[in-house]
């Protein structure tokens, strides 16, 4: 007979931080990577809040892989259809611990997540005790799974979707449907489109973040 077991593990997990001032920062914010992306570039797309007295956290998903074959890029995945439960209990377990031993008290704190960092970020800040002021939900959606308490929760926040035009992932009809589920579910769920496909875009992450 075959069974199926499982148990608990430590394993190392990997983070980036970008700050440039001293002391506390005036804000923070967590941002989290999509599919198949690793944490050291991700947060390149951040540069620019440093010089504005902001930390930024991004932290990197558990799973890696090979992008390509079985060599060469490696990127990384926050879960899986295999074991879905537990790495998603990995993971929101991951980002509280890291939320609270690396962000100052009494600090604003934000959350941005991309593409499957959308639904990542959407889970952890449902269950999270650290107090997150706004959740930016870009080139993806909140889970699908969330219970009418967590929902509940996320409307206590700031809530924001941003969809490129051209999004190779999200076609405009697909853009429509998303927001109009959402706005289900959010009620002051702003929304920001603009033209660009399936990545951070400098000059709209200005108009939102600064």
């Amino acid at each position: 007979m075959i069974e199926e077991t499982s148990m608990k593990v430590e394993r190392a997990a990997r983070f980036y931080k970008s700050w440039s001032g001293s002391g506390n920062p005036k804000e923070v914010w967590v941002v989290l990577h999509g599919y198949g992306q690793l944490a050291r570039y991700f947060i390149k797309k951040f540069s620019g809040l440093a010089g504005n007295n902001v930390m930024v956290i991004a932290p990197e998903a558990l799973n890696y892989f090979y992008v390509s074959g079985f060599s060469g890029r490696i990127g990384a995945s926050w879960m899986t259809g295999e074991k879905r439960e537990d790495e998603i209990n990995d993971y929101v377990n991951y980002l509280e611990k890291l939320a609270h031993e690396e962000i100052p008290a009494g600090i604003p704190v934000s959350c941005l997540g991309f593409s499957q960092g959308a639904e990542t970020a959407s889970r952890w800040i449902a269950k999270t005790k650290i107090n997150i002021e706004r959740l930016v939900l870009w080139g993806g959606p909140a889970a699908p799974d969330l219970s009418a308490e967590d929902i509940r929760k996320l409307n206590r926040i700031k809530i924001e979707t941003v969809i490129g035009d051209k999004d190779e992932f999200i076609s405009p009809d697909m853009a429509d449907k998303l927001i109009k589920k959402m706005r289900e579910k959010f009620e002051a769920l702003k929304v920001h489109r603009y033209n660009g496909g399936h990545d951070i875009d400098p000059a709209t992450l200005n108009e939102i973040i600064l």
